[in-house]
Parts: C-alpha cells; sequence; structure tokens
C-alpha cells in the first residue's frame, strides 16, 4: 500500500477515507446546527417559497406561449409542429425587446413561411392572430379594470375596432372594399394583398371561435409574472388586478 506524507499526516488509501469521512461528519453537524438555529427555519422557508413562486411562473408563462401558439396554428391549413410556432413566439418577442422597432411583428410571418407556410397564409393567419389579441387584451382591461370613462371608451372603441376587422374582411362589403383598394396598388403589392386579403377569407369561422378562448386564457395566464414579482415583495395583489393590469399595459404598448 502506497503512503504519502505530509506534514505528518497519513494520505493513505485507507487515510483519505477516513479524512473523507470526517470532513463529511463535520459538514453534517454544522449543516444540522444551521438548521436547528432559530433563524434558519424562516430562511429556509422563504428560500422554498421563493423556489415555488418562480417554478409556478415559469410554467404558467411558458404555458401561455404554448396556448397561444396553438391557437395560431388553429388558424393555418399547413399543419406545422407546434413546437416550432412555440419557438417563432419566443423569437418574435426577443426581436420586440431588442430592436427599436416592433421587428418581431415582421419576422413571425416570416419564421412561419421558412417552416414550409405559404407565405400568404402566414401573414394572414398572423394578422387574424394579432387582432384577437387585440380584442382579449381590450376585454380583459375592459371587465377587470375599474377605470375612468374616457379609458373604458378608448379600450372599447379598440376593441370594437379589431371585431370590424376581423369580421368585416370576411363580408361581401368588406371584400369589394378591399378588391377596389388593392387595384390601386402596384402589381406586385396587389399580387401579395390579393393572395392575403383570400389567406384570410379562407380561415374558418369555427375555427375563429374556438381560437378565441385559447387566446383569451393565455394573456390571463401572462399575469402569474406580476403576481410572481408581487409575492417575493411582500406586495398583496388580488388576481383581477394582476390580470387587468398585465392587460391593460400590453394592450397600450400595442
Amino acid at each position: 500500500m502506497t503512503t504519502i506524507g505530509w506534514a505528518g499526516l497519513d494520505l493513505s488509501h485507507s487515510g483519505r477515507l477516513r479524512i473523507v469521512a470526517g470532513s463529511a461528519g463535520a459538514l453534517l453537524v454544522v449543516a444540522t446546527l444551521w438548521v436547528r438555529a432559530p433563524w434558519a427555519d424562516a430562511l429556509l422557508k422563504r428560500n422554498a417559497e421563493g423556489f415555488a413562486t418562480l417554478t409556478a411562473v415559469a410554467v404558467l408563462y411558458a404555458t401561455a406561449f404554448v396556448l397561444r401558439a396553438a391557437a395560431w396554428r388553429l388558424l393555418m391549413v399547413t399543419s406545422v409542429e407546434l413546437s416550432a410556432l412555440v419557438r417563432n413566439l419566443h423569437l418574435s418577442l426577443v426581436l420586440n425587446h431588442l430592436l427599436p422597432v416592433k421587428a418581431g411583428e415582421v419576422s413571425r410571418p416570416l419564421l412561419a413561411a421558412r417552416r414550409g407556410v405559404p407565405l400568404s397564409e402566414a401573414v394572414a393567419s398572423t394578422l387574424a392572430a394579432r387582432v384577437m389579441d387585440l380584442l382579449c387584451l381590450a376585454l380583459l382591461a375592459v371587465v377587470l379594470m375599474p377605470v375612468h370613462r374616457a379609458v373604458s371608451a378608448s379600450v372599447l372603441g379598440v376593441l370594437a375596432l379589431g371585431a370590424a376587422v376581423l369580421v368585416g374582411a370576411r363580408t361581401r362589403t368588406g371584400t369589394r372594399l378591399l378588391g377596389t383598394t388593392i387595384q390601386r396598388l402596384p402589381g406586385r403589392v396587389s399580387t401579395r394583398v390579393e393572395a392575403t386579403s383570400s389567406a384570410l377569407a379562407a380561415i374558418q369561422v369555427g375555427r375563429l371561435a374556438l381560437a378565441m378562448p385559447i387566446v383569451l386564457v393565455s394573456w390571463a395566464l401572462e399575469a402569474s409574472v406580476l403576481l410572481g414579482a408581487a409575492s417575493l415583495l411582500d406586495i398583496e395583489l388580488g388576481v383581477r388586478v394582476a390580470v387587468a393590469a398585465t392587460a391593460f399595459t400590453i394592450l397600450f404598448q400595442v
């Protein structure tokens, strides 16, 4: 058996085992004393609660994106993997935050087109999805937030405008008006716009109706971030206020 000596210590195989065991025992004693300390219980409890809060926020926030991606996929004819659309939404959000303009809104249909979705369909489904976002955010803000009449009126205006765009594009009058507008555009532009309008009109009403509540729930889940932050800062904040404030803020950022 080889023995390495240093400062009179036995560092043979058995000696090293004793050192490891002794160190582990000492750490165990220190940990036990630390846990038994009066202040340790509160600290451990607070850390555990903080970890649980952050975990819950992460799960709910991720679920919100999955739901919005699922609603977006409902508006498409072309089959696309849900995970791919979730990644597209996250990348679009990153671009919106990094750049001084809303580049994510432009990248969203382009990223979908890279997944094999025709560009006109990608643009149409994106437009429909964003209109539904506005409708749901306005609805949450109006229903949950006790705001001034002028603010309520402006939110309701956004709500009515979004509904008019979404429904009007599917009516004969809307189609005729859009067709007249398209004819006045340059050749290549008019071709793109006409293809997009046709793809928008092809979205089934049943799919729109099915996607709307999914989008509504997804934006309500976004309030988990505000609720989690308030919880970590020991601020009492109700779910209703958190959802309303989140919807109001995002709506007027748009």
